[in-house]
Order: structure tokens, then sequence, then C-alpha cells
């Protein structure tokens, strides 16, 4: 019925459990009983002998409130009894204090209201199951309805894409791009070599891939801000390490703007160790080594990187959107979740 540390209290609780039909097993410690409990099929309570007078009152009202908590924290449905023989009134408040359930003084106590203590108790780790239960059911629920909102909003953002395009609005906010479920990822080549530039333009242009290019640093960057400004998105960039007007890794670091920006492939013909040190701190999503050998695996890492960051900014899109909708909503719903964890 109940796990706990031994000693002369526990043992006439024992006897009068066993003749009430209860079983009763000892561990020499709270963390023994704790990782008896977390495996066995079932526990009723927890019962956790006071430590006797021998030593100075402070340590053991510490050591009991120790027990207390540590069995709580590792068993929080758990009620714990704790027995002593004639315990004084400070060690009585201590353990009610640190969370025990019931406090039985094996010295006074008859036989029964030892056992109708360990009743009690079980009763209380059923209801606290029962409710923690409840609890688990209603946030699976709530859960599950902001699911079922999240799908519903995004259809009804979809629609209203849709009849915005068909009636030639202009659209008012910078996300449309990202929500457009009809565009193709949008990759930025920058490279100096104007052959290459065409080239892999018409490859990934072939391969469905919206491809906007520069021949320089800056040219790149102006370019994405201005694509930013017509809320267009990029969402790959193929850079060269060596630019006319600097590094390719500084254009990256640009571009990434602190890992808010679009990933990243680095575009050389010689892969070195710093370089390859250097990429890897700005989170490059790959090198692209020249001249270019297999063109269709290439083509495949990009729109496969590519695609990954449209969808993943057209979720943010969708959920920044749903979000402004349901402020109020979501606000309640997160106080109601802490609410929430703090009773269970």
């Amino acid at each position: 019925m109940s796990r706990e540390k031994g000693g002369a209290p526990l043992q006439q609780l024992m006897v009068a459990a066993a003749n009430a039909g209860h079983e009763i097993e000892v561990c020499d410690s709270a963390e023994l009983a704790a990782a008896e409990a977390m495996t066995a099929e079932r526990i009723d309570c927890v019962i956790l002998a006071a430590p006797d007078r021998s030593r100075e009152g402070s340590q053991r009202h510490l050591q009991v409130a120790r027990d207390i908590e540590r069995l709580a924290a590792t068993l929080p449905r758990m009620a714990v009894v704790v027995v002593g023989a004639a315990p004084e009134g400070s060690m009585v408040s201590t353990s009610f204090r640190a969370g025990a359930y019931d406090f039985v003084d094996t010295a006074e106590a008859p036989p029964e209201v030892l056992v109708a203590a360990l009743d009690r108790a079980a009763s209380e780790t059923e209801r606290r199951t029962r409710r923690a239960e409840s609890l688990g059911e209603l946030r699976s629920t709530v859960e599950e309805f902001l699911r079922i909102l999240v799908r519903t909003e995004r259809r009804t953002i979809d629609l209203e894409e849709q009849l915005r395009a068909a009636a030639n609005e202009i659209p008012d906010t910078v996300d449309s791009d990202k929500l457009d479920a009809a565009r193709a990822p949008r990759v930025l080549v920058v490279d100096d070599d104007e052959e290459i530039t065409v080239y892999l333009s018409r490859e990934l242009g072939e391969a469905g891939l919206d491809i906007e290019s520069a021949s320089s640093g800056q040219a790149a960057l102006d370019l994405v801000r201005d694509l930013t400004v017509a809320g267009k998105t990029v969402d790959l960039a193929l850079v060269d390490k060596n630019l006319p007007d600097g590094s390719g890794l500084d254009v990256i670091k640009a571009l990434r703007n602190g890992g808010s920006g679009p990933p990243a492939m680095l575009m050389t013909g010689f892969a070195s160790a710093e370089s390859a040190i250097d990429a890897a701190d700005l989170g490059v999503a790959g090198y692209v080594l020249k001249p270019f050998g297999d063109i269709d695996s290439l083509i495949e890492r990009v729109r496969d990187v590519a695609t990954a960051r449209l969808n993943q900014q057209r979720e943010r899109g969708y959920l920044l959107r749903i979000k402004k909708r349901h402020a109020e909503f979501l606000t309640r719903y997160r106080a109601l979740a802490a609410q929430l964890d703090k009773l269970v």
C-alpha cells in the first residue's frame, strides 16, 4: 500500500495496516522510495518516518523537509503521510509546510486511526491522479481546438489571398509573398562571372525555380533590399567566395542578418579548412565546388534547401497573421495554460 523508511513508529503502523489487509514495503531512503514507486504498478501513498530525537532538532527538521520535497518533486500526485512517536509541534508544522498530506502520532493514535490515515491518503492520491488526468485531457482538447483553428484560418487566408489577386488589389502586408502557395522558391545567384551566372540561372530556372542574380556583393545586398521593400523574399543565396568588392563570406553574413535571413551556399573552386570554419560559423547550408560536376545533383540540393526555407517562411507568415487575428484569445489561453501547470 505504501513505501518509505523504517523505524519504531513505522513498525506499529505496519502491523495495523497488515491486520487491515494492506501491504507495506519499507525502503531505507526517500530516494529509494521514489524510485520504487515510479516503477511499481500501483502505489496508494508514501509513508515517511520522521527522524528520531537522537539528532539535533534543526537537522531533523531539515531532513524531513528535504525528504518530503524530494518525494513531491518526483511523485507530485502522491500523498505523503509522516509518522512519528510523540513529535514536537515544530516537527508537525515543518512537515505540513514542506507539503505533507497528513501527520500521525504513533504514540497516541490507536491502530484504527493509523489505518484511516492511510485510507485518506490513498483517496487523496487517487483524487490528485484524476485531477491531473482531467487537466491533461482539458489541455489536449484546447490544443486540438487550436490546431483546428490554425487549419481553418490557413484556408481562410488562402482564400483571401486568391480573392485579392483576382481583384488585382495591392497586398497590405509584406508577408503576402510568403503565403503565396503558387510561388516557386526564389534563388539568388551572386557571381561576377557572367558565364556562370547565365548557366546557373538557366539550369535552375528550367528546374522550376525563380532566379535573381547579381554580379557583386553590394549589388546582391541592394537587390535583396529592393525585393524586401516589394514584399518578396529570397529563399536561398548561391554566393561566390571571391567577389570583385570583397569576400562572399561577408556577403553571406550580411544576408543572413544574424540567422534571420535566407540560407546560403558558398561557391568556390577550392574549399580551404579556414573558409570551411568561417562558413560553418555563419551557418552556411553547403559548398558548391566549381566547376559544376553533377548539375542535376546541385539542382536537387538547391531546390530542397530553397523549398524548405519557403515553406518555413510561409508557415511563419500564417502564424503571424493568425496570432494578430486572435491575439486576445491566445493571451487568455497562455494565462490559462500557466494556471493549469500550477494545478497539476
